[in-house]
């Protein structure tokens, strides 16, 4: 596997793209896109994170657009097919898969500054 950004894909990956964020979900066979990161100078590891209950879940988008709007520019990626995805988690316990999720809420509301009057 190559970790790459949406900037540096090769014609093949282009060409395959499983269309945009609003069509249907990839099928079983479908091939995603999932944030890596490196951890050792020879591979990368799937980056995972917590669903509202606390349990690990690993999240994989349709497209590169997708996963930079919601996880941001700079995160490598790899393109991945979904059996092998979750042969890969299987063996971390992990079942739970969310795909072009949703993963923050829009930024914090500005609260104004409390007056002299309202402090304790």
């Amino acid at each position: 596997m190559n970790a790459h950004r949406c900037g540096q894909e090769t014609a093949a990956d282009t060409a395959a793209d499983p269309g945009d964020r609003t069509g249907p979900p990839p099928g079983p066979s479908g091939l995603v896109f999932v944030a890596v990161r490196r951890f050792s100078p020879h591979g990368y590891s799937i980056r995972l994170f917590r669903a509202p209950d606390g349990a690990r879940i690993a999240v994989a988008f349709t497209t590169p657009t997708a996963l930079d709007a919601e996880l941001g520019p700079d995160h490598a990626m790899v393109r991945i097919a979904l059996p092998a995805l979750r042969i890969l988690l299987e063996p971390l316990g992990i079942s739970s898969l969310a795909i072009d999720p949703v993963l923050a809420s829009a930024g914090p509301v500005a609260v104004p500054p409390l007056d002299a009057s309202h402090a304790a």
